[in-house]
């Protein structure tokens, strides 16, 4: 009865705009758990000051966040927060502005929600911080309180000089190139969480899946139509000079699109902005034109997370060449010089060139072993001495033999008063150069995979669930350097 009353009162009198079907928070949200398939509890407790700090210096003070879960099907699902100005306490209560969004990286689906902040009544300066940084989920009881309604978000604007009214600032006139703004500050932070070229389209290429806004196909959704903003802003790469290697992108695509609604974000003369130092993100991008990716053989934006152990089915983690090649043939190179790797949420890279030996097992499972008989020539095995991270804090070294024999045996059984969970391994020893008459000591540090590899080099990175004492690898993210 409600909903014809509306109906017809909206009929009757064309100035009332209120339709009684608009999305709400809470049915969004309700969406946002269906489309990407997982349950509303697997959302953590989550804190601005969880993150990490990838923005300092005078008002700056910007933190992101990641979590993982896993949706009905399996599908590795990642949240993402930024939280922006946050005060200067230890640890800080407030934040200027705060977004998040949910991104199920098989599907391509992806949800956004954004803080009521200060822009909601035109003022945001260093000094406006309101958001608290204990982020409320979606799906808390007072979730309202916290976050915009979706017409809100989409509905928002940001102030452009001489520019009346102000121009729209829709989450995907930002978001166009993948779900995450991959600013050249930020990238390093997202390729530590394995965000970076896992499967959705981060580098523009027409023939990788675009992801998908929640609510995009939806006529009464306050989000209708945000995938034909994605598509209409999204740059693909192009052949510069008959170069196919060459590839730009107008104002970056790793952050936003060719005709994107953000790409005229600035302060005005009273010195507010909307979300305060993404602007300079923004600006810094749209400075250099140029997509960064293929800068340096070691750019943070050559991380590729291709696969996730966690898929039924799969039977491990595999960061292969041959998949590169198919996948993000920007980055392929027909024999690179080393792979390097790292697990997601940790930044202990380790490369199969690291150490001088060959080992016959270096990992957080076994500890170390090098046996002088697979060494090239003759070599004998360099004396090591590991140590493992207990709770955040490295053992002291311990070396329990000398490479004389067969080789040098550092297995973790031998290590004396071990914690039963180390989450890190590290093995050190030191290298020995001939400089003319003097001989210069270097001590070298390496870290070694959490788990047993059946592969890693120059081909790849091949994990198998079932050779591991947890019955699971890690989930790993690598890059090929082709020098």
């Amino acid at each position: 009865m409600l909903k014809m009353i509306c109906r017809l009162t909206a009929m009757a009198l064309v100035i009332i705009t209120l339709d009684c079907n608009a999305e709400t928070l809470a049915s969004y949200a309700q969406a946002c758990a269906s489309e990407l398939g997982f349950d509303p509890s697997q959302i953590p407790i989550l804190n601005c000051n969880n993150g990490i700090r990838f923005a300092t210096g005078g008002p700056l003070n910007d933190y992101v966040g990641h979590e993982s879960f896993y949706g009905i099907n399996r599908d590795s699902i990642d949240l993402v927060f930024a939280c922006r100005w946050m005060d200067k306490n230890t640890p800080s209560t407030t934040a200027v502005s705060v977004e998040m969004l949910i991104h199920n990286k098989t599907s391509g689906n992806t949800c956004f929600f954004a803080a009521k902040d200060s822009s909601n009544n035109r003022v945001i300066s260093a000094s406006g911080a309101i958001v608290s940084t204990e982020i409320v989920s979606p799906y808390d009881a007072n979730a309202a309180s916290y976050w915009m309604q979706p017409i809100d978000l989409n509905n928002r604007t940001f102030v452009v000089q001489n520019v009346s009214p102000n121009p729209r600032l829709q989450c995907v006139g930002c978001h166009v190139a993948g779900p995450y703004i991959a600013s050249p500050r930020i990238a390093p932070f997202l390729a530590q969480f394995g965000l970076l070229n896992d499967g959705h389209d981060t580098l523009a290429n027409p023939s990788m899946r675009r992801y998908h806004a929640v609510g995009s196909n939806r006529s009464f959704s306050a989000f209708w139509g945000w995938d034909t903003i994605v598509a209409n802003n999204n740059v693909p790469s192009v052949v510069i000079n008959n170069n196919p290697s060459s590839s730009i992108c107008a104002n970056g695509c790793h952050s936003i699109g060719l005709k994107s609604t953000a790409s005229g974000i600035s302060d005005d003369q009273r010195g507010f902005s909307v979300i305060p130092s993404l602007q300079e993100d923004i600006s810094d991008i749209a400075d250099a034109h140029v997509m960064p990716a293929n800068a340096s053989p070691t750019s943070d934006y050559r991380w590729v997370n291709m696969s996730t152990p966690f898929l039924l089915g799969d039977g491990g983690e595999y960061e292969m060449l041959g998949d590169l090649q198919q996948l993000y043939p920007n980055f392929f190179c027909s024999n690179p010089s080393r792979i390097e790797a790292h697990v997601v949420g940790s930044d202990r890279v380790f490369s199969n060139v690291q150490g001088s030996d060959t080992f016959h097992y270096f990992n957080l499972q076994d500890g170390l072993v090098c046996l002088n008989a697979d060494q090239p020539n003759g070599k004998q095995c360099e004396d090591y001495q590991t140590r493992y991270l207990c709770d955040g804090t490295w053992t002291d070294w311990s070396s329990r033999d000398r490479p004389t024999a067969s080789g040098d045996w550092e297995p973790r059984r031998g290590f004396p008063g071990l914690c039963e969970s180390p989450t890190a391994i590290q093995a050190g020893y030191n290298l020995n150069i001939d400089i003319g008459i003097f001989q210069l000591s270097i001590p070298i540090t390496l870290n070694g995979p959490n788990d047993r590899l059946a592969e890693f080099d120059s081909n790849g990175l091949a994990c198998n669930n079932w050779e591991q004492d947890s019955g699971r690898c890690s989930d790993y993210v690598a890059r090929f350097i082709c020098e």
